[in-house]
């Protein structure tokens, strides 16, 4: 009985461990941002400092409009100091996909310039 109290006691703080070291690379405000441009998929993926996020959110919801009229097909996620685009390059031309392109490249400049 006292063995298993212990390994779950020991379990726990190393769950509380990892979720304190998860928080903290979360809020210390890193920067990292990744493109995946695979045959069939775009991905853009930014972490940033959760501070910048209305700027970040007010530029995608801008762009996000213009698409929207071009009928693009695309998919945006977002939470705090977090942001994903993921678009299937089959389901939009080559035009769309150069805009979408661009349209990264400007939020990339906005996380990086703060």
């Amino acid at each position: 009985m006292k063995q298993t109290m212990l390994i779950v006691i020991v379990a726990l703080l190393i769950s509380g461990s990892c979720f304190v070291l998860f928080l903290y690379k979360k809020r210390n405000g890193e920067t990292r941002v990744s493109i995946e441009d695979a045959k069939n998929r775009y991905t853009f993926t930014a972490s940033f400092d959760p501070v910048l996020t209305g700027k970040v959110i007010r530029y995608v919801d801008s762009c996000a409009n213009v698409l929207r009229k071009e009928k693009a097909n695309f998919r945006i996620k977002t939470s705090d100091g977090e942001l994903a685009i993921i678009v299937d390059k089959q389901l939009n031309s080559p035009g769309v996909m150069e805009h979408i392109k661009k349209i990264c490249a400007g939020i990339k400049d906005v996380i990086i310039q703060h």
